[in-house]
C-alpha cells in the first residue's frame, strides 16, 4: 500500500473548529489553546537560534559585550561561556497526535466530519491521519521509508500497533523484512499470515468498514461496479476501495465478478454472488400471492392455470424453489408472475395453500370440490368461467335458477 503525505502540513487549527459543531465556543477555545502552543514554540525556536548563531561567534565579536553602556547594550553583559537554553519543540504531528489533542483517534474524528457533511476537511484529515501513522512507525529503529512501498496495513492496524506496540511490533518487523525483496504471490501470503493475526473486522477503521458498508450497499442498488464507479458515490479513491475489497470484501460478500478491457489496461468488476433462496412456507406464500392479486382461468380445453403475480429480479430462481416445496413440475415464470397449469399441479398447489387463504378460501373449496367429484362443485365451475350465453344454456339445461346455484356455491364453501 502506497501513502504518500505532504511534510508541511502539521497544524490542526481549522480542522479544530469543525470538531465541535454544536459548541462553537468549545470549539473556539480549543483552536485559540492550539495556536498560542504554536505561537510560544516558535518563538522558543526563533530564540533558541539566535543564541546558537551567538555561541558560534569568534570571542573577539562578542567580547564587549560585557562592558556596561557598550555599543547600545545597556544591561549587564552575560558570560559568554554560559551553557545554552533547550528551546520546547515545535508542536507537530506525533505517533498519538490526535489522542492526545483531541481525545480521539483519527479515523473517529474523519467519521465525526463525515456525520456534519464537512466533506471538504476530510482530505486535510486523512493527510494529517497519514503523517501521524508515519511518526508511529519512525519510532521502530528497523524501519526504513522505502516500506510504504510494499506493506499492506489498515488504519486500525496503526492503532493497534501504539497501543499494543511491545505485542505487535515484533510481528510486524518480521513481516516488513520479509516483505521487502518479497516477488508479489510470496509478498501476499506474508501479509495475508499478518492479517489473519487480527480479527478480519476489527483491522477496519471505522471510516474503512463505512467504505464498504456504502460499496456494498450502492452494489445491491445498482449491480455490478468497478472501483471506478464505487469511488463516485464514496469519498475514498478507486485504488483504496479496490485495495480494501480485495482485503475485506469478503465481510461483505463482495467479489471479483469479471474483468473489462479498455486500452489495454484491466478493471475488475465486483459484485455478490446471490444467496440461495430459501422459501421455508411455500404453501403459505401461494396463498398469500393468490389472495392480494392472483386469479384462476379455465382454457377452452377445460384446463386451469392459476395465475400468482410476483415482482422480483430472480423469478426464475423462484420458480425452481417453489417446483421443490410444493413438489409440483409445470410453474413458470412469465414476466412479473407465476403462472401454474395443468389439473395435477394447480390442485395440488391449491390444496397445500388452502389452509392460509381468506380471500379465495370459497374459490378454492369449490375448485377441490369438483376435483373429488362434487357434482354440484363442477357445475359452479362450469358455471363461473362459461359466458353469459353459456351460462343462460346450463341453467336451462341443469332446471335451476341462478339463486339456487349461489346457495349451493354458500353450501360447498362453508363445508
Amino acid at each position: 500500500m502506497k501513502i504518500e503525505w505532504n511534510p508541511m502540513l502539521n497544524t490542526m487549527d481549522s480542522a479544530i473548529l469543525k470538531l465541535l459543531p454544536n459548541n462553537q465556543q468549545m470549539a473556539s477555545e480549543k483552536v485559540a489553546e492550539k495556536t498560542k502552543e504554536l505561537e510560544e514554540a516558535k518563538q522558543e525556536e526563533a530564540k533558541s537560534t539566535q543564541q546558537e548563531q551567538q555561541q558560534e561567534m569568534p570571542p573577539q565579536a562578542t567580547a564587549g559585550s560585557q562592558i556596561q553602556g557598550f555599543s547600545g547594550n545597556e544591561n549587564e553583559g552575560m558570560p559568554t561561556d554560559q551553557p545554552g537554553t533547550t528551546a520546547t519543540p515545535m508542536v507537530g504531528i506525533t505517533r498519538s497526535y490526535f489522542m492526545d489533542n483531541f481525545g480521539a483517534s483519527g479515523d473517529q474524528i474523519i467519521k465525526i466530519m463525515q456525520e456534519n457533511g464537512e466533506e471538504a476537511i476530510i482530505p486535510r484529515l486523512i493527510n494529517l491521519l497519514k503523517q501521524e501513522q508515519d511518526a508511529l512507525l519512525k519510532e521502530f529503529s528497523w524501519w526504513r521509508d522505502s516500506d510504504w512501498g510494499h506493506i499492506d496495513v489498515r488504519d486500525n492496524d496503526f492503532n493497534m500497533l501504539a497501543t499494543h506496540g511491545e505485542r505487535l511490533e515484533f510481528l510486524f518487523r518480521k513481516a516488513v523484512v520479509s516483505s521487502r525483496n518479497a516477488d508479489e504471490e510470496t509478498r501476499e501470503a506474508i501479509w495475508k499470515k499478518w492479517s489473519n493475526r487480527l480479527n478480519a473486522e476489527s483491522r477496519l477503521s471505522r471510516r474503512e468498514y463505512d467504505i464498504l458498508s456504502k460499496a456494498s450497499q450502492n452494489i445491491d442498488d445498482y449491480g455490478g461496479m468497478t472501483s471506478q464507479m464505487l469511488a463516485s458515490h464514496s469519498t475514498a479513491t478507486s485504488a483504496e476501495i479496490a485495495m480494501l475489497i480485495k482485503s475485506h470484501g469478503f465481510l461483505f460478500d463482495i467479489e471479483v465478478v469479471g474483468k473489462a478491457r479498455n486500452n489495454d489496461s484491466k478493471a475488475l468488476l465486483y459484485g455478490k454472488q446471490s444467496p440461495k433462496i430459501m422459501l421455508k412456507n411455500a404453501d403459505n406464500f401461494i396463498a398469500n400471492l393468490w389472495d392480494v392479486g392472483g386469479h384462476l382461468e379455465i382454457t377452452p380445453s377445460g384446463s386451469p392455470r392459476l395465475f400468482l403475480p410476483f415482482t422480483s429480479k430472480r423469478g426464475d430462481e423462484f420458480t425452481v424453489v417453489l417446483k421443490e416445496s410444493l413438489g409440483v413440475g409445470n410453474i413458470m415464470w412469465e414476466d412479473r408472475q407465476f403462472v401454474i397449469e395443468g389439473d395435477l399441479s394447480v390442485q395440488k398447489a391449491i390444496r397445500k395453500a388452502y389452509p392460509h387463504l381468506n380471500e379465495n378460501k370459497r374459490n378454492a373449496a369449490v375448485l377441490l370440490k369438483s376435483y373429488e367429484g362434487d357434482e354440484t362443485a363442477m357445475r359452479l365451475l362450469t358455471y363461473t368461467y362459461a359466458s353469459k350465453k353459456e351460462q343462460v344454456e346450463l341453467l336451462k339445461a341443469w332446471g335451476m335458477s341462478e339463486d339456487k346455484l349461489k346457495r349451493a356455491f354458500e353450501v360447498i364453501a362453508h363445508e
